[in-house]
């Protein structure tokens, strides 16, 4: 995956740590401001830094201690992490807390115990599982409780917290001296670091902790924290998210700590590193190119960070800095809810750039409100996030009057670069929505964070998740698990010939890649249709491509056909995975096989497959051998959830065809749901691309779904003729009278004298681009 340069680059810095490993073990490192060493990476001439007048990244009018801020809405979880911390305990995701303040323990893998050496760290192998999961190890690094004890004595004004803050800042720096440890071997670990540091110092201004020799410690240690990311910045293949938040570090320390020797040149090369990063890792219309929400927004935050510290110092902020992050608030606010991210594909690993929030699961919704308020962007928000409480608004930025925040009402969305396509039910008794992840594999080279997901969906109902993305679950000591958790069997798509359509070759790397491609998209008329095709089975020796097409329509029903072009005999496993909770199981015996999916508050889906082979359907929960069944709510958390599955072994070109109908929580009719396959007859030469015909009937209607292939714009079945794209004629439960309901220039039409009296809607095509 590597270029020559990079591997050149990497050679060189390899020899160069080497060399300095020698001398570092020769002459050990530590905090004491007057040692050589220490001296020579601070800058001569420049006045010490005041760590305790605070003023370097939150918002200027810090409330005093003890006022204002206790009517924060997680007050009370801040007062309990930060009691937590001070009897030396740290939170550790949605695991149990970790005793960190005993001797080793920084350098002790928080779950197996085993120990990180204490060597020279741009030495050691984080990816070596037998010292643990450096992953784990780094987010105690993070000083995350350093910033829950200082919001604890800005909300209280009760100095055990600052005193606890002390604490802990002296016991890491003790255990961590300079470049020591797996504590200092990633350099986004540093910058998360820096950021951390100075939000504490920010907060715990006025409280004297950090003043006298503290400071002065501190002073080095930041300095010796910026000149590793600048040696050490990542490059080539590894250049992902962790380069944006590596420059970003560089822009926090340059801008807010002169004493750092050579403070604007590294403040200046994080700028040009930062902005070349997100022209590179951000799409055109807004999306991340490591197909990654939670790493879009991680990015997002870091470069916030950057961006607070140099409007702190009244710095013009880059355009090139501005504008990826406006297009990023508009694709997020597609996939987000003032719960937090609706849909989440790719990795994720509840990292966080700073801990003012309301937790990882609201993050995103937080960090679109911080971005577009610093932007002064405000429209681009839709009315469930400028309406929702955002704690980290306060610190970062300080009160904002969200009543007069403009609203923006969310419809069917596509964000073409990313391949991602919502569609959102309207004029039903709720709201179904469903996402489509039809995009890139991830970000190239390495697709580090990507999954083999292609053309897999998720639905909520009325917000609640119903079919769902997996999640990521664990990293470096995943093993097995990260491969399930990455694999095509966990995600709502089809699996062929029991394999991925990428294949892994290690926790972050991949030695085939999946391509899609669109092939139609029609969004916002009264039909809608998305058509994606994907080639990870065409390496089989027998070669198989996935097309995927999704029909909806206003009544919030969902068709969702999937066509399997190949000469070979497969073995097809079509999966829909649920949240936690649901209760799933078969649908009475019928003509079609079905299951029935009930969320814990009382939402219905049911699901009826019919397909051109017999099906066999079965729901696995929480199964060992084989892994399946599982979702992963937090990283490191793993918990049993039902699957179910329609199988098939077929000769040749194959299809299946679902049909989705959902019924609101707690809604007195249980949906009723039978599906019968129509012979579709083009007009004209014979199509090559397949139709589809539908006959559904639910508990309150009869409807015929006919949509043609693009090689024929028209065709007749099920007493009807269509003439355009797509068409359903809809008869409700008691009624001879039939709507027919189509886009602009399409029409249909009764064939014979099925009704005389045909009220035939037409409905404009519009599409809203999340560009």
């Amino acid at each position: 995956m590597m270029t020559g340069p990079e591997i050149a680059t990497r050679i060189w810095r390899a020899l160069r740590d080497r060399a300095r490993s020698v001398q570092w073990a020769a002459r050990p490192l530590d905090y004491a401001p007057d040692s050589p060493p220490n001296r020579a990476v601070l800058a001569r001439d420049v006045p010490a830094t005041r760590w305790n007048a605070g003023g370097f990244l939150l918002r200027e009018d810090l409330p005093e201690p003890g006022h204002a801020t206790h009517r924060l809405p997680n007050a009370q979880a801040i007062l309990a992490r930060a009691d937590l911390a001070t009897a030396g305990w740290s939170p550790l995701f949605e695991l149990d807390p970790i005793r960190i303040l005993d001797a080793d323990a920084w350098h002790r893998d928080p779950l197996t115990g085993s120990s990180w050496p204490k060597s020279f760290a741009p030495l050691l192998n984080h990816r070596d599982t037998r010292h643990g999961s450096a992953r784990l190890s780094w987010e105690l690094h993070r000083l995350g409780p350093l910033i829950d004890l200082g919001m604890g004595w800005r909300i209280t004004g009760n100095d055990r917290y600052a005193q606890g803050a002390a604490r802990w800042l002296d016991h890491w720096m003790d255990a961590n001296p300079p470049e020591c440890g797996i504590g200092w071997q990633s350099p986004m670990e540093l910058a998360l670091r820096i950021i951390a540091v100075l939000h504490m110092a920010d907060l715990l201004a006025g409280s004297g902790i950090l003043s006298g020799a503290r400071g002065r410690r501190l002073d080095p240690c930041m300095a010796h924290h910026a000149h590793a990311i600048a040696r050490s910045i990542s490059l080539g293949s590894s250049a992902n998210n962790h380069t944006i938040g590596e420059a970003a570090g560089l822009v926090v320390a340059g801008t807010c700590l002169p004493l750092i020797r050579g403070a604007e040149r590294l403040r200046d090369r994080g700028i040009r590193v930062l902005a070349r990063e997100l022209a590179r890792q951000f799409s055109p219309d807004g999306s991340g190119r490591e197909q990654s929400p939670h790493y879009q927004a991680f990015a997002m935050d870091f470069t916030v960070q950057a961006l607070l510290a140099m409007h702190r110092r009244k710095l013009a902020l880059p355009p090139d800095l501005t504008r990826p992050l406006e297009g990023s608030v508009r694709f997020l606010c597609a996939l987000t809810s003032s719960s937090g991210l609706q849909f989440e594909p790719g990795d994720a690993d509840d990292g966080l750039v700073h801990r003012f929030g309301l937790g990882p699961h609201h993050g995103i919704a937080e960090t679109l409100r911080v971005t577009a308020q610093l932007l002064s962007r405000t429209e681009l928000l839709p009315e469930a996030l400028s309406s929702h409480p955002a704690p980290s608004v306060h610190w970062l930025l300080g009160k904002v009057d969200s009543s007069r925040l403009p609203a923006r009402t969310k419809s069917s969305s596509v964000s073409p670069d990313a391949g991602a396509v919502v569609m959102r039910s309207s004029g039903t008794s709720h709201q179904a929505e469903l996402f489509m992840d039809a995009g890139p594999h991830g970000l190239p080279p390495l697709d580090a964070h990507a999954h083999a997901d292609a053309l897999s969906m998720m639905l909520r109902i009325d917000g609640e998740p119903i079919i769902v993305d997996p999640g990521t679950y664990r990293y470096h000591g995943g093993g097995a698990w990260r491969d399930f958790f990455r694999s095509t069997a966990a995600h709502a798509t089809v699996e062929v010939d029991g394999q991925d359509q990428s294949q892994m070759a290690g926790p972050f790397l991949w030695s085939s890649r999946t391509h899609t491609r669109l092939r139609d998209l029609r969004l916002g008329g009264a039909i809608e249709v998305a058509e994606f095709s994907h080639d990870g089975y065409e390496r089989l020796r027998s070669p198989v491509t996935h097309r995927r097409r999704i029909v909806h329509w206003g009544t919030g029903i969902f068709v969702i056909q999937d066509r399997f072009e190949t000469t070979g005999l497969h073995d097809y496993a079509l999966h829909y995975p649920f949240a936690p909770g649901t209760q799933v199981k078969p649908l009475p015996p019928g003509d079609t096989p079905g299951i029935c999916a009930t969320t814990p508050s009382g939402a219905e889906l049911r699901i009826r497959t019919v397909a051109s082979a017999p099906l066999e359907t079965h729901v696995v929960e929480g199964n060992d051998r084989p892994l399946a069944g599982w979702f992963s709510p937090g990283f490191g958390v793993r918990t049993p959830s039902p699957t179910g599955c329609f199988r098939a072994q077929a000769l040749g070109p194959t299809d299946f065809t679902s049909v989705l109908v959902s019924s609101a929580p707690r809604s007195p009719i249980s949906p009723r749901l039978e599906v019968e396959r129509l012979h579709v007859y083009p007009t004209g030469s014979k199509p090559l691309e397949p139709s589809l015909g539908l006959r559904i009937c639910t508990h309150d209607a009869e409807e015929i779904v006919l949509v043609t292939s693009a090689a024929c714009p028209s065709a007749s079945g099920g007493g009807w003729r269509l003439r355009g794209h797509a068409g359903v004629a809809r008869r409700l439960s008691g009624s001879e009278s039939w709507s027919a309901h189509t886009n602009a220039g399409d029409r249909l039409e009764p064939l014979n004298d099925l009704d005389s009296t045909i009220a035939v809607q037409h409905f404009a095509s519009s599409v809203e681009h999340s560009m």
